[in-house]
């Protein structure tokens, strides 16, 4: 189909009208394409379906925009790797290999973290400005409320979170992932054997990074998660008080 807008283009070499597209390297949904003449193989030009991310100085990065794009939407929908498996087969498409899907959740994954921690900060800090609290005091007393939420409905989710939002200005001032689940203990405990030597090797390594942090029912990952958020609040210089409605909403 593509040839088919270079068909009446003149090769510079050998002035015949025969140049066609050819599909080079993949690179997950990527693929780089060349146009070539067809009788004495000049190459006249050649780029990606998609174009490349760049790093913060400009430098382009070897992860590709439409990759990373679609491994975001899927985790967007809440699915994962299998579901952009089923998809790329239904719609003839070729697919990036597990081992890179993780690699962009993780860089994703840095990102937000990075990006949430930025505006978290200057939340708090503009929080700081409307109750006029100086940058040199250690500790501010402010009027807050707590709520919690869960991925699912009812009270069997595996993550919920806990928010703590300021009354006055009504931003989020901190929160808490809590999570009952995590996909690579699933991963390991599937290929080596949760009891078997090798998986207690793993999970060695593993269990500083694992995303489980809440062992439970969902329905107290609510008190937990307010736990965790009241435990840390004088590290920010924000002594919140507990409102007496979520008191009795948690029932502590």
């Amino acid at each position: 189909m593509l040839s088919s807008l270079f068909a009446n283009l003149m090769c510079k070499v050998c002035k015949t009208s025969s140049f066609r597209v050819v599909l080079g390297g993949r690179y997950g949904l990527s693929h780089k394409i060349k146009v070539e003449c067809d009788v004495c193989k000049q190459l006249e030009t050649e780029t990606y379906t998609s174009q490349r991310m760049t790093k913060s100085d400009g430098t382009l990065r070897k992860t590709f925009d439409i990759n990373m794009r679609v491994a975001q939407a899927f985790l967007g929908f809440g699915k994962g790797y299998l579901a952009l498996e089923i998809f790329c087969m239904y719609t003839n498409m070729h697919l990036m290999s597990g081992r890179i899907f993780n690699r962009y959740k993780k860089f994703l994954l840095d990102s937000i973290t990075y990006s949430s921690t930025k505006i978290i900060q200057k939340v708090r800090n503009k929080i700081r400005k409307e109750y006029g609290i100086s940058y040199t005091h250690e500790f501010a007393d402010i009027a807050v409320s707590f709520d919690g939420t869960w991925l699912t409905r009812g009270h069997t989710s595996q993550i919920g979170v806990g928010c703590v939002i300021d009354i006055l200005t009504g931003y989020v001032i901190d929160y808490e992932v809590m999570s009952k689940h995590c996909t690579k203990c699933e991963y390991a405990k599937t290929n080596l054997g949760e009891k078997s030597a090798e998986y207690s090797i793993w999970y060695d390594g593993h269990k500083t990074s694992c995303s489980i942090n809440h062992i439970g029912t969902s329905g107290a990952m609510e008190m937990a998660a307010a736990y965790k958020l009241w435990s840390r609040c004088e590290k920010m210089g924000l002594q919140q008080f507990f409102q007496t409605v979520m008191q009795k909403h948690l029932n502590i």
